[in-house]
């Protein structure tokens, strides 16, 4: 999946409201935590104000 594809498919599961776990969308994605957490900030720099928490454990 090219770059900006993967930052829309994240884009699109965090428009579901609601917290959502790095690992869990890396999971759903096949990519991992740390390349999650680099598309979001991808995401940002396009001006799309996202919440991060590090560290919330998601019950």
């Amino acid at each position: 999946m090219k770059e900006h594809q993967m930052k829309l498919a994240i884009l699109a599961r965090l428009a579901t409201g609601g917290f959502h776990s790095g690992e869990t969308l890396g999971e759903d994605l096949g990519i991992s935590r740390a390349a999650v957490s680099k598309h979001i900030k991808g995401i940002q720099e396009w001006g799309v104000d996202i919440f991060r928490v590090q560290g919330k454990a998601i019950n």
